[in-house]
């Protein structure tokens, strides 16, 4: 609509132009000139009037968009002005005829150039881009200039002093209260350290995948479905974990660690399809990851592969929380079921050699012959507190001693000189603590000594173990020494390893040959087997012994046997031990035990002329009702002959009545000698000596010699045998006297019971194809609780008068019979007495 304005208007000023003009051609008509050189002379009039009108129009339209652009730009700009001069960004104000009304300061930090260089040089933003960029500030610009409203755009520019910068442009349009574009408000950023952190993140992220897929180690990222609260009980988290995370991210080496081909096939699989759950290694890992805060370095954990084959891994795993949850986990995987297949393969290559150096925790480094340290691994840096790349060309003594030469015990040195690897021991005053330091020869190519490994260890804790063993080994040896016993450590395939004095000795007093043939370094088993060829059982029985120890079947074995030494015959007790060291081994110990063989002989000695007595104290309290026992038969022999003598007197003798007397004699003599004999078997006096015993018959035996006694007491004695025939191997003398204590004490606890309840149950029970118990129940007042713990210890009775022996010396004879023997109170009154005995092998089933 403006510019139709402007043409019509342009037209009626050439019109008038040209009526003004017109009189003035007519009047020069006198001077020869025709119409239409009149009328081409008016045309070009009008043309010239035409344009000249409309170079003022324009002129008047520039002048008033400017003064609406600078009336826009005056009202806002002390504010902008003030906000901009304070902004760390280049802003910039446009106007629409594309001059540059405004540049905050922050240009010159940002480009180099002050404002005004860009106010005076408007294209100066133009060439300040890199050409390749140049096109996209271009189609930029084009844009805004299209009445976009807003603009960003980011290109790279030179500075003035030739660096390159990257800028955020961004832009809008500004426009009046009509809507008329009054120019461009600008704010360029720069963004440089932006792109270069970017840069370095996908350099960063190129490398650490290009790791991953290099990595000789299973790397694999799991992400957890719903994030797991850190706050959740330990087993609901692993619960969780196992179910609810996910594999997102893994390389081929740890799909290959599970039988598949690629990672490819794996995404998706749930932690508990991969980290089996039965496994205990693999909950206690997942407990420590969750206790050590989501970071565990290094765990044993188990998983299968396609074919179902068990492998063992050592894993890390690292996650990722956010406000509180587990989002995420990283995990390293090392298979050690082929450790040594994969340490092939990163000897391969040499990069995989500088990884492994690397790593070492040990400081190495590589010298040349003149002490120069070409290499060291981090391990090296560390040490030496000497930035990496600080230490090439550095002379090592120089590093580690601060010193310009090789100290006196340096092994690099000795090495150079003799080419071989040589090391020492040297204590650092400045790091307390001990380090082996080595050398080894580096060859060149033509084998000569070229340079020098060099490696240092700490071996401070080492050194100290390896003290405190020596001098337990010294403290063990003085021990050792100091024992009388004769000991021997022997190996697991018997050769004596190591003796005591002891054992040297008494080697020395009764072995004559030469060397000793029980000395270190001499096979004791050979000793052992030389003497079973002899004959000599108790050899065999000490070499089967020794064997069983050796390979695990018995923890101990011990054997007692006498020996003929040169001064006296002795008895020693031989005790084996397992030695517990790699290889196995076994210490074997003589003990000198003659003194107590002695007076084990003297008590046993004692306790049987002690047994006697008791037997002769029992029978002295039965002196009465035994000589009443005794007496009647006597009585009926003496009235039966008598009787004899009175028919023998008539004239003819009553040879019936008579033969009848003598047999009644007979009998009564018979009946006084069983009882004779019966005091004489318990007052027999002697060594023990086992036989086989029918215990039915011993009872028996027992309750014929006080049943008359009982029988005066108004006690009633009865037997209850196990249908069975119970033998077994022990001294009939022995075995009665505990029967016959055990009736006499039951008569005794009855002294005060009725005479009708005066009753005694004497019973055999087979408890086993193996043991047969025998009991004495009476029907007396029972046992005192108080005194039931210690009934059968010496000098323990109820009895007024009594020794308290008797049930004492009972148990001893039970024990060495290889039996037990107890008492308990009866719930319906009274006591019972048992003992059991083993059966005979030959009663057994």
């Amino acid at each position: 609509m403006g510019t139709q304005a402007i043409l019509s208007g342009i037209s009626l000023f050439t019109a008038w132009i040209a009526l003004l003009v017109q009189p003035a051609l007519c009047l020069a008509a006198p001077w020869d000139l025709t119409a239409s050189d009149v009328e081409g002379r008016i045309s070009d009039i009008s043309s010239t009037a035409a344009v000249a009108l409309l170079l003022i129009l324009v002129m008047v339209l520039a002048v008033r968009t400017h003064r609406r652009a600078n009336s826009a730009w005056g009202e806002p700009e002390p504010k902008y002005r003030t906000v901009a001069n304070l902004s760390c960004d280049w802003e910039s104000w446009t106007a629409s005829d594309g001059r540059l009304l405004y540049v905050s300061p922050a240009c010159e930090r940002i480009t180099g150039y002050r404002p005004g260089e860009f106010i005076e040089q408007p294209s100066l933003l133009r060439e300040m881009i890199l050409p390749e960029d140049r096109r996209l500030w271009d189609e930029h610009r084009h844009d805004v200039h299209a009445e976009q409203p807003s603009r960003e755009t980011e290109f790279r520019i030179r500075r003035h002093d030739g660096s390159i910068r990257w800028i955020n442009h961004a832009c809008r349009t500004v426009t009046d209260e009509r809507g008329e574009y009054l120019g461009v408000q600008s704010c360029n950023r720069d963004v440089t350290h932006l792109h270069e952190a970017q840069e370095a993140l996908q350099r960063s992220e190129e490398q650490c995948r290009a790791f991953i897929a290099l990595s000789t180690e299973g790397i694999s990222l799991w992400e957890v479905d719903g994030p797991i609260p850190t706050t959740l009980a330990e087993d609901e988290q692993i619960e969780r974990f196992y179910w609810h995370a996910r594999l997102a991210e893994c390389n081929d080496v740890f799909a290959r660690m599970y039988g598949m081909g690629t990672a490819g096939e794996m995404l998706g699989a749930r932690l508990g399809d991969i980290l089996t759950p039965t496994e205990t290694e693999n909950i206690e890992f997942l407990r420590s990851f969750i206790r050590s805060g989501y970071n565990v370095k290094s765990c044993e954990t188990y998983g299968y592969d396609q074919l179902r084959n068990r492998h063992s891994f050592r894993t890390g795993m690292v996650g990722r929380c956010v406000d509180g949850r587990l989002v995420e986990a990283w995990s390293i995987q090392h298979d050690m079921t082929d450790l040594a297949r994969l340490h092939r393969q990163v000897r391969r290559a040499d990069d995989e050699w500088q990884t492994t150096f690397d790593s070492i925790a040990d400081p190495i480094m590589i010298l040349d012959r003149g002490f120069r340290i070409l290499r060291a691994n981090p391990a090296a840096a560390a040490f030496l507190n000497v930035a990496p790349v600080a230490i090439p060309g550095k002379h090592c003594y120089t590093l580690m001693h601060g010193k310009d030469s090789p100290v006196p015990l340096c092994p690099v040195r000795a090495m150079m000189k003799t080419g071989i690897h040589t090391e020492t021991e040297l204590y650092d005053e400045k790091r307390k603590a001990w380090f082996l330091v080595s050398a080894d020869p580096l060859p060149g190519p033509e084998g000569e000594v070229a340079g020098a490994v060099h490696t240092v260890k700490n071996i401070t804790e080492s050194k100290i173990t390896r003290d405190a063993i020596r001098d337990s080994e010294a403290f063990n040896r003085s021990i050792l020494a100091s024992l009388n016993d004769r000991i021997a450590i022997i190996d697991g395939n018997g050769v004596i390893l190591a003796v005591n004095a002891a054992w040297e000795r008494f080697a020395a007093e009764n072995d004559t040959s030469s060397p000793p043939r029980v000395g270190v370094g001499i096979n004791y088993l050979d000793v052992c087997h030389r003497a079973v060829q002899t004959r000599d059982d108790l050899a065999e029985q000490a070499l089967r012994g020794i064997r069983s120890v050796l390979n695990g079947r018995k923890e101990s074995f011990s054997l007692e046997y006498p020996c003929d030494a040169l001064s006296e015959k002795r008895w020693f007790a031989m005790r084996v031990m397992p030695f517990k060291r790699a290889g196995g081994g076994a210490v074997i110990c003589h003990a000198d035990v003659t003194e107590r063989k002695r007076a084990e002989d003297e008590a046993r000695r004692r306790m049987i002329e002690l047994a006697h007595v008791t037997r002769v104290a029992t029978l002295g309290e039965l002196a009465a009702s035994l000589a009443h026992e005794i007496n009647q038969p006597l009585t009926a022999i003496l009235s039966n002959a008598q009787a004899a003598q009175h028919f023998l007197a008539r004239e003819v003798p009553e040879t019936d009545e008579i033969r009848q007397i003598l047999d009644d004699i007979i009998e009564d003599d018979k009946r006084v000698s069983e009882v004779i004999r019966r005091m004489r078997s318990l007052l027999k006096k002697g060594a023990a000596s086992h036989e086989r015993v029918n215990i039915h018959d011993a009872v028996l035996e027992s309750v014929a010699l006080i049943e008359s006694a009982s029988l005066l007491n108004g006690l009633s004695i009865t037997t209850e045998f196990d249908a069975g025939m119970p033998i077994v191997c022990a001294d009939p003398v022995q075995l009665q006297q505990v029967l016959f204590n055990l009736m006499v004490n039951a008569a005794g606890a009855m002294k005060n019971t009725p005479n009708p309840s005066r009753k005694i149950r004497i019973g055999t029970l087979l408890r086993d194809e193996r043991t047969v118990q025998l009991s004495v129940t009476d029907s007396g007042t029972g046992i005192d609780e108080a005194v039931m713990a210690h009934l059968f210890e010496p000098f323990v009775t109820t009895k007024p008068g009594g020794m308290g022996m008797g049930l004492s010396i009972s148990q001893t004879i039970i024990k060495a019979h290889g039996g037990t023997i107890g008492a308990k109170n009866n719930p319906e009154g009274g006591a019972t007495f048992f003992f059991s005995l083993p059966l005979d092998k030959e009663s057994r089933s």
